[in-house]
C-alpha cells in the first residue's frame, strides 16, 4: 500500500524537537518565537514559506525581500485561509495521542491553534468557512471538517481501513484517498459530507491526488502497471490517461505538480542515479529536464507567477533550497545556504 505520501509525514516523525506548551484552540500567541533573519534574502514573486532543518527546527517565510524565521515544530501545508494565514500542523513527532495540531499562522508570526490535537493531523485543505483534515485517532485515519470560526469538529468519513489526503475540488468538492477497498482508492465527495463516489478503480494502489488549477481534472500517482506512474483523470470518473508513455520499468515517477495556468506538470523520476525534476507540458508531451549531472531535485513547488520552480536540490550529502526558472534557462537562484523542505509558494 502506498499511503506513504501525505505530504509531512517523513519529516514530522523525524522531528524530535520539544515544542513550546500549546495554547488552547481558538487562542493566539505573538511572535516572540520569531528569531533573528539571516541575509541574504532573495527577491522573489510572492511569498514562500518552507522549512529549514535545525537545529533549531525552523519554518521561515520569504516575502517581499524579507525573511521571517520562527523556531518551533511546525510544517507548512500547502494552503492558506483567504486573509493570508498559512495552515501549518505543529508536531511533536512522537506519535502520541496528542502529538500534532492545526496551527495558523500569521505573516508576522503570530499562531493560532485550531481543531483537536491527535496523533497525526495531515493534508489539511480551506474549503470555505472551513478545513478538512485527515485526523487520525483511534488508530485510524478519517477526515474530519473543521469550523475556521469556532474550531468545532465533525467527521465526514467512518471507515476502519482508514481515510486520507483530501484535495480541494472547487468550492463545493474534495477528492481524497481511501483504503476501504482493500488498496487505496481515489474518491470524492461534497464539502458538506454525504453520497461518495468512487473515481478510480483497480487492483492496485492510486495516491497523492492533485488537483488542476481549473479543478476539471486531478493527476495521481499509481503502481496499477508496475512501477509508480502518473496518471490523470477527470473529476467526474472518466477521461483516464497515463501522463507519460515512458517504458522503462527502472523508472519511478512521483511528486506531481500542476503549472499555475494548468498547462504543466512538474514531477520527479527516480531510477538509479539521483532524483530528477521534469517539467513536461501536458497538452504537447513535450518535457525539459532541469537537472543537472550529478545532482537531485524534489518537491517542486511552482511560483505563483509559473516562471520558477522551488526544489530542494542536493549535491552529494549537501543540499539547500533553490528557484530555478520554469523554462530551464538561467543559472538557479539560493534560497538557503543550509538543508530545507517542504516548499509552499503563494501569490501575495
Amino acid at each position: 500500500m502506498k499511503l506513504a505520501v501525505f505530504g509531512i509525514v517523513v519529516l514530522v516523525v523525524a522531528c524530535k524537537s520539544e515544542p513550546r506548551s500549546a495554547p488552547s484552540a481558538g487562542s493566539s500567541t505573538g511572535s516572540s518565537a520569531v528569531v533573528a533573519i539571516e541575509p541574504p534574502v532573495p527577491d522573489l514573486p510572492g511569498e514562500l514559506w518552507f522549512v529549514e532543518d535545525g537545529p533549531p527546527h525552523t519554518l521561515v517565510r520569504i516575502a517581499g525581500g524579507k525573511r521571517l524565521a520562527i523556531a518551533a515544530p511546525l510544517f507548512p501545508s500547502s494552503e492558506r485561509l483567504p486573509d493570508g494565514r498559512l495552515v501549518a500542523i505543529r508536531s511533536r513527532g512522537d506519535g502520541s495521542p496528542d502529538s500534532e495540531q492545526l496551527v495558523l499562522v500569521a505573516a508576522d508570526g503570530t499562531q493560532m491553534p485550531i481543531g483537536p490535537a491527535a496523533a497525526q493531523v495531515r493534508n489539511p485543505v480551506v474549503a470555505g468557512a472551513s478545513i478538512i483534515a485527515a485526523i487520525q485517532t483511534e488508530g485510524r485515519s478519517e477526515l474530519h471538517r473543521i469550523d475556521i470560526a469556532t474550531g468545532s469538529t465533525t467527521r465526514l468519513t467512518d471507515n476502519k481501513e482508514g481515510n486520507f489526503h483530501p484535495v480541494r475540488l472547487g468550492p463545493d468538492a474534495i477528492a481524497f484517498v481511501s483504503s476501504r477497498d482493500g488498496d487505496s482508492e481515489i474518491y470524492r465527495m461534497p464539502v458538506a459530507g454525504g453520497a461518495q463516489q468512487r473515481l478510480t478503480i483497480f487492483h492496485k494502489d492510486d495516491w497523492d491526488p492533485v488537483p488542476s488549477p481549473d479543478g476539471t481534472t486531478i493527476a495521481f500517482t499509481s503502481d496499477r502497471e508496475g512501477p509508480p506512474r502518473i496518471f490523470l483523470i477527470a473529476t467526474d470518473g472518466t477521461k483516464f490517461r497515463r501522463l507519460t508513455t515512458r517504458d522503462d520499468r527502472t523508472v519511478e515517477e512521483d511528486q506531481a505538480q500542476w503549472s499555475p495556468d494548468g498547462t504543466k506538470i512538474a514531477y520527479v523520476i527516480r531510477a538509479s542515479g539521483p532524483p530528477r525534476l521534469i517539467v513536461r507540458t501536458v497538452a504537447s508531451g513535450e518535457e525539459t529536464s532541469m537537472t543537472p549531472p550529478s545532482t537531485s531535485d524534489t518537491e517542486p513547488s511552482w511560483a505563483p507567477d509559473g516562471a520558477w520552480v522551488a526544489v530542494v536540490r542536493a549535491i552529494g550529502r549537501e543540499s539547500q533550497l533553490i528557484a530555478i526558472a520554469s523554462d530551464g534557462t538561467g543559472a538557479p537562484i539560493p534560497i538557503t545556504e543550509r538543508a530545507a523542505q517542504l516548499p509552499r509558494w503563494f501569490a501575495r
